[in-house]
């Protein structure tokens, strides 16, 4: 994610340039982040009374989407950290996860099961690769710190599973990331 402190006024300085202004764009990158434009373009003649573009979204409503779509976050968590509740908007694609063992995923989708789980649990992972791959799993908690990473090795494509330690320590929301080359799928896991 990416974003500029400031955005710039549209009419010009004394000097001919443009002060510091409020609404600014905001770029997010990565395999799990939902293509396309969030918003219109701004309406140069609709300004507030500082002569400032009007805000389409709240940068907060942009970190509270990917707390909560990402990691997990709970919505009391997200309006303890932003001291407001923010309404989210869709950034990231939806992870997909299931209480039963027996989940077959979809070809885009990442299924954790048992799914809440115990922490020091075995957790089974199945996934579809569309090409064979060297597959690593990797467990981050909602701050974004690694909680376990495991190499599970060269697999061919289609339908596969694999089995990892949920961290015996642990007891929150788990983000598992499957990697296998480009490939790249997430999935929440609730610990408890």
């Amino acid at each position: 994610m990416t974003f500029s402190e400031f955005g710039r006024r549209v009419a010009s300085n004394a000097c001919n340039g443009t002060d510091h202004g409020t609404a600014a764009p905001m770029f997010v990158f990565g395999p799990q982040v939902l293509p396309g434009i969030r918003g219109a373009n701004p309406n140069m003649q609709d300004l507030d009374t500082n002569g400032n573009l009007q805000m389409q979204y709240d940068l907060r409503q942009v970190y509270a989407s990917i707390l909560d779509q990402l990691y997990g976050v709970e919505r009391s968590t997200l309006q303890s950290i932003l001291l407001k509740n923010f309404e989210t908007i869709p950034i990231i694609r939806t992870s997909t996860t299931n209480v039963e063992n027996s989940a077959v995923p979809q070809s885009d989708q990442l299924v954790c099961s048992p799914n809440p789980i115990a922490n020091g649990q075995t957790l089974r992972v199945a996934f579809t690769l569309p090409a064979s791959a060297d597959v690593t799993l990797l467990l981050h908690d909602a701050a974004g710190r690694l909680q376990g990473s495991y190499h599970i090795g060269y697999m061919e494509a289609g339908p596969q599973h694999c089995t990892v330690s949920v961290p015996a320590h642990f007891t929150e929301t788990l983000t598992c990331t499957l990697r296998a080359g480009a490939y790249t799928r997430c999935a929440r896991v609730v610990v408890e």
